[in-house]
C-alpha cells in the first residue's frame, strides 16, 4: 500500500473507509488527521470511497488539505491490501450499527478506535481490543491515535487479540452456516485432514477430489510430515488457486507415526465432523453427501461406505471390499444400514477390523486425548482401536455404494507387513479387549479365533510369539 501511494516504507498509516458523508464523519476524520500531524511526522491518513457531494463541497471550503497528511482514494472493488497495510483503523462514524469495516480490520490485527455509543461495535471494541473515546470528542481520538502509534507493543497486543476475537466469534463462513440452517438446509460442519508424507504423485488428485465434493467442505487441513519430495511445493501450488478453506501445517521433524497425525489433525480441526482423506487415496464427488446422510440421525458417531481398490497406477482392483467381509456376512455389506455401536463391535468389529480404510470414514469430532496414549502404541491396528473408541459412544451407519477409492501398494504396511508378529499380536489384543468389554456370543468367539488361523497362515507365522 505505501509503495502504491508513494509513501516511505516506515510510514504510518491509519485508514478509514466507506462513503464519505457527514454520518461517517469523514469531518473528524480530517480534524483529528491535522491534529495527529502537528505533533508526528510520517504519519498518513488514508480514506478508501467516494466522497459524498456536498460534504466535498464542505471539504474544500473548510480545510486546506493540499500537501497534507490527508489522502483519498475512490472506492476500490478490492481494498484487502489497505486493511493489512495499517496501522490503526480510525471508526469516525456517528452512527453506524454494527459496521463490517471494524471487523475487516480487527480480522487483520489492525486495532480500532471509534466514539462511545456510536454504534453496536462497542461490543467488540473493548479495552482489549481498540479504544473508544467520548462521542465526537476529537481531541480525545487524536491523543488516542498518537498514544497507540508511539506503543509498539501495546497496538500490537490489541491486534492479536482483536483478530483472535473475530476467529473465535464472528468468521463468515460460520454465519453462512447458520444462514442455510435457517433456511432448511442444515449442512454439517466438515473438517477434512490430508495427512501427506511422500505422495507428491497423489497428492494433487487427492486434493482435486476434496474440492469436488457436492457437500461444502468446512475446512480442509494439510498435514506435511517432512517429505523428502516436493509433496509440500505441490499442495502450495493447490491452495494458490482453490476456493477451499485451506491450511497447511507443517511438522519441523517428521512424527514417525500415522496416528499421530491423525490426532493432531483431529485436534485442529474446527469442524463438528472429520474427515481423514489419506493423501494416496481418491473419492467420489458423491462421497460427502451421501455419507453425511447417516449423521441425519444424531446418535451416528461413524458414517462410512463401501471402497473400491485401486492400484498405484489407479487401475481398478476390486469395486468393493466384499471379498475381505464375506467371511463375516455375504449380505451386511449389500445394503446401508444403521446400528447401534455396541452391536457392531460384538458381533462384527471383534472378529476383525471391518472398516477397510479410514478415507471411506467421517466421524462426529471428540477429545481424543483420553485414548492417545494408546492409539499411539499401534503400529497398523490404531485405526481399528480409534472405532472401538468411538463406538461406544453411538450408532454406526454404512453406505453400500463404493465412493471411496483405497489405493493399494505392492511394498507398504497395508499388504506385506514390516512386522507381522507385530501385526498379528495387534490382532489379538483388539479382540481381546473387545471381547471384554462386549457380550460377545460363543459363535463370534468361534469366528475370532478361526480369524487368527487365516492370519497366521497369510502372514507366515508358525507360532504365537
Amino acid at each position: 500500500m505505501r509503495e502504491m501511494l508513494h509513501l516511505d516504507s516506515n510510514a504510518k498509516i491509519i485508514l478509514g473507509t466507506g462513503f464519505a458523508d457527514h454520518r461517517k464523519g469523514i469531518d473528524i476524520f480530517i480534524e483529528v488527521a491535522l491534529m495527529v500531524a502537528k505533533q508526528m511526522d510520517n504519519t498518513y491518513f488514508i480514506w478508501v470511497g467516494n466522497v459524498e457531494q456536498t460534504m466535498q463541497q464542505y471539504i474544500t471550503d473548510t480545510f486546506e488539505l493540499q500537501n497534507s497528511n490527508v489522502i483519498f482514494v475512490p472506492a476500490q472493488p478490492e481494498i484487502a491490501v489497505y486493511y493489512s497495510g495499517a496501522d490503526l483503523y480510525l471508526m469516525t462514524s456517528r452512527e453506524d450499527p454494527f459496521p463490517s469495516v471494524v471487523m475487516e480490520a480487527m480480522n487483520v490485527k489492525v486495532p480500532v478506535i471509534g466514539f462511545q455509543n456510536a454504534g453496536g461495535f462497542k461490543d467488540i471494541v473493548t479495552e482489549k481490543t481498540g479504544i473508544l473515546v467520548e462521542y465526537e470528542n476529537d481531541q480525545a481520538m487524536a491523543l488516542a491515535v498518537i498514544s497507540l502509534l508511539k506503543d509498539n507493543g501495546k497496538r500490537s497486543t490489541l491486534g492479536e487479540a482483536s483478530s483472535r476475537l473475530i476467529r473465535e466469534h464472528f468468521v463468515w463462513k460460520d454465519y453462512m452456516y447458520t444462514l442455510l440452517d435457517l433456511v432448511g438446509m442444515p449442512y454439517k460442519k466438515v473438517s477434512v485432514v490430508v495427512p501427506n508424507y511422500n505422495y507428491e504423485k497423489y497428492i494433487q488428485a487427492r486434493l482435486k477430489t476434496v474440492e469436488a465434493q457436492k457437500y461444502p467442505v468446512y475446512e480442509l487441513l494439510y498435514l506435511e510430515d517432512c517429505s523428502p519430495d516436493n509433496s509440500l511445493e505441490a499442495a502450495k501450488e493447490f491452495m494458490s488457486h482453490t476456493k477451499l478453506d485451506m491450511r497447511i501445517i507443517e511438522n519441523e521433524t517428521n512424527s514417525g507415526s500415522v496416528f499421530k497425525q491423525w490426532a493432531k489433525g483431529i485436534k485442529l480441526a474446527k469442524g463438528d465432523y472429520v474427515w481423514i482423506a489419506e493423501a494416496d487415496d481418491l473419492a467420489d464427488p458423491e462421497f460427502l453427501p451421501e455419507v453425511m446422510k447417516g449423521f441425519d440421525d444424531p446418535e451416528v458417531v461413524i458414517s462410512y461406505s463401501q471402497s473400491k481398490q485401486i492400484d498405484e497406477c489407479d487401475e481398478l482392483i476390486s469395486e468393493t471390499y466384499l471379498d475381505y467381509t464375506n467371511d463375516i456376512s455375504t449380505k451386511k455389506w449389500l445394503a446401508d444400514y444403521i446400528r447401534d455401536g455396541g452391536k457392531e463391535l460384538a458381533d462384527t468389529l471383534v472378529i476383525k477390523n471391518t472398516i477397510p480404510n479410514v478415507s471411506g470414514v467421517v466421524f462426529k469430532k471428540f477429545d481424543i486425548s483420553p485414548i492417545l496414549d494408546k492409539l499411539l502404541t499401534f503400529k497398523v491396528g490404531g485405526d481399528w482401536y480409534f472405532y472401538y473408541w468411538l463406538l461406544q459412544k453411538g450408532k454406526i451407519s454404512f453406505i453400500a455404494k463404493s465412493l471411496n477409492m483405497h489405493r493399494r501398494h505392492t511394498n507398504s504396511v497395508t499388504v506385506s507387513q514390516e512386522n507381522n508378529h507385530k501385526h498379528y499380536q495387534e490382532i489379538v489384543d483388539m479382540q481381546e479387549l473387545i471381547k471384554k468389554k462386549m457380550d460377545v456370543s460363543d459363535e463370534m468367539l468361534d469366528s475370532t479365533m478361526n480369524y487368527r488361523k487365516v492370519v497366521k497362515k497369510y502372514l507366515g507365522i508358525n507360532d504365537e510369539k
